[in-house]
């Protein structure tokens, strides 16, 4: 019974961690089209909330970076260890992974947000008769 317990860990773990790097891939696809889109307007300035944005993402992309690595020495580590703290790891991906959805549906409100919008046109208007 035990056995079947960690297979199934095992799977959720490895869904998980595709589940992860899918999103993750996703979020680092949207941060570059939003770097060329800054691009295409050099002259203006990105605003704060995108600013704001871009650092969680390079925070979060610190942090997968640091629990990728913790994942490969855990996997060459002991079975016995690894069978012990593959709960918590998983717990850690599942964070994870919610952290960059939210990001991810974050980066498809800020198209608006990208840079400070030029003011709007003003409407001539025709005087009283």
């Amino acid at each position: 019974m035990g056995h079947l317990s960690t297979d199934k860990d095992s799977m959720v773990g490895s869904w998980t961690k595709f589940l992860l790097q899918t999103v993750w891939n996703r979020l680092l696809a949207k941060r570059d089209n939003c770097q060329n889109r800054l691009q295409r307007h050099k002259n203006k300035m990105p605003t704060n909330t995108y600013n704001n944005w871009v650092c969680r993402v390079l925070k979060i992309e610190e942090d997968v970076k640091d629990f990728e690595t913790k994942f490969e020495k855990e996997n060459k580590g002991s079975r016995v260890w690894h069978v012990l703290s593959h709960s918590e790891f998983c717990q850690e991906m599942k964070d994870k992974c919610e952290r960059v959805l939210k990001l991810l549906e974050e980066s498809n409100q800020l198209q608006e947000y990208l840079v400070d919008q030029p003011p709007k046109p003003v409407q001539v208007m025709g005087a009283p008769e």
